[in-house]
């Protein structure tokens, strides 16, 4: 399980193009579907959490589901799993940004990759809809932090401490 686990957050973090939010639907497709590790809900739990604390969200759900499934080995496993590709290859690309920053073709294949993770973060969303929007309650919360976020550009933390607020009180 330990190999498993280094091995499946090894190629996330391989691939994890976009940050936090578009990782997700590779999290997604790895640890609920591929394995079956966590459920939708549980899935849909974790991000809120992974987001909710600090640190990169792919770090903190491979933190969680390697101690989940292997106990500390098993965090440690995931953890470094998913950190050393981006360690590796950001030491590498800086290198030669540095040096070749003003080339036509790095500035392309810049602009080439931000439609494509502007698409991973939409499906990543979608893709949290029935494990996070299950009521009538879930709807207005999401409703209500859209507008909060769009209209009145309230800071995410303040939302995320009203949300789980909201959630005791009614739950």
């Amino acid at each position: 399980m330990i190999a498993q686990l280094f091995i499946t957050f090894l190629t996330i973090g391989l691939f994890a193009f976009g940050g936090g939010y578009a990782v997700l639907a590779l999290l997604q497709t790895e640890v609920v579907q591929r394995h079956g590790w966590i459920t939708a809900t549980e899935f849909a739990n974790l991000a809120a959490v992974a987001e909710g604390t600090p640190g990169p969200i792919a770090v903190n759900a491979a933190t969680f589901i390697g101690h989940k499934l292997a106990g500390w080995a098993g965090a440690l496993a995931a953890t470094v799993g998913v950190l050393l590709p981006s360690v590796v290859i950001m030491l590498s690309v800086a290198a030669i940004l540095n040096r070749h920053r003003e080339h036509p073709w790095v500035a392309a294949s810049l602009d080439g990759l931000k439609p494509v993770v502007l698409a991973m973060v939409v499906v990543a969303a979608y893709g949290l809809v029935p494990g996070a929007i299950s009521n009538w309650f879930s709807w207005v919360a999401a409703g209500l932090t859209t507008l909060g976020l769009v209209r009145f550009r309230l800071h995410p933390v303040l939302l995320l401490v009203l949300a789980s607020l909201a959630g005791l009180l009614w739950g």
